[in-house]
């Protein structure tokens, strides 16, 4: 697996441009396995993310794109299209052909490892945390503004992976990963080897609530994915949520707790200004507790 990104960053709401891209490693690790019994292969990759910018960037998610050919002269583009609707290109078999047929099969997700003791893949809660709908928790892409490539058209994905802020020349890792689900194990070389992810980074200037959006999504994922509840109140940066070492300049409490169906939080900045998330939305200038009533 490879990844890029787009050579201009991207314009949202409340957001800026970056003075430069982000800097992508080279993979750190690519690893696979394969759920015989459910016929899916599992495939992840870490890189390692530089901020080359002399200022902070409060980055929000990386989310998939894709790059529409506007006239299919793919000789006046001033980067490579994507396939059809999908976030991928380069896609190939183990021997070098082309398994572009196959693009839509391949299922963006979060990194996952097989357990041998229950014979089933769980959720790797070390790996970058991933949103299945951007929109279901109040941050939508179509009001992103993506600069295109010449010859090309962007539409960016309502999915993608949580990012975390970076200082000037400080680096994170993050993991990328996909399923291929109706696989025949015994056939490997019928299925795609190799691919090339396209995403763009998505900035916000509001850095206290995106890290509240941000504990609050991947505890979410964490649930949704088949977690153990968050039944006891626990930290934002807890190794469930946003598996940090501390709290970020600018907020002085960060709070989970799950039930089996909702997630809910609260957040106090440094001004003393206090938001919660009630279950479904997110509510502002509150009290420095958990909602009320909760189920």
């Amino acid at each position: 697996m490879t990844v890029s990104a787009q050579p201009r960053q991207l314009r949202a709401q409340a957001s800026e441009n970056l003075l430069a891209p982000l800097q992508i490693s080279a993979p750190l690790s690519i690893e696979t396995f394969t759920d015989t019994a459910a016929r899916v292969r599992h495939i992840r990759a870490t890189f390692r993310i530089t901020n080359p910018n002399t200022r902070r960037i409060e980055l929000q998610s990386l989310n998939p794109i894709v790059l529409r050919d506007l006239d299919g002269d793919p000789t006046n583009n001033g980067a490579q299209p994507t396939i059809r609707e999908t976030p991928f290109r380069n896609v190939r078999l183990y021997d070098g052909s082309d398994a572009a047929a196959q693009a839509e099969a391949l299922q963006p997700t979060r990194g996952q490892i097989f357990n041998p003791l229950s014979g089933m893949p769980e959720v790797d809660i070390r790996t970058t945390p991933f949103v299945r709908d951007f929109r279901a928790v109040g941050l939508d892409p179509d009001t992103l503004v993506v600069p295109a490539p010449e010859g090309l058209a962007v539409a960016v994905k309502n999915y993608g992976w949580l990012g975390s802020p970076l200082a000037p020349g400080a680096s994170i890792n993050v993991t990328f990963a996909v399923d291929l689900p109706n696989i025949n194990p015994s056939k490997p070389a019928a299925d795609p080897y190799s691919f090339s992810l396209v995403f763009t980074a998505v900035e916000s200037t509001t850095p206290q609530q995106v890290f509240f959006h941000n504990a609050i999504i991947a505890a979410e994922s964490y649930r949704l994915d088949g977690g153990p509840v968050i039944d006891a109140p626990a930290s934002c940066t807890d190794a469930r949520v946003l598996d940090l070492a501390a709290l970020p300049d600018g907020v002085n409490a960060c709070q989970i707790i799950q039930t089996a169906t909702h997630t809910y939080g609260y957040m106090t900045t440094s001004n003393n200004v206090s938001y919660q998330y009630d279950g479904t939305t997110f509510l502002n200038n509150t009290a420095a507790e958990f909602p009320q009533p909760r189920p």
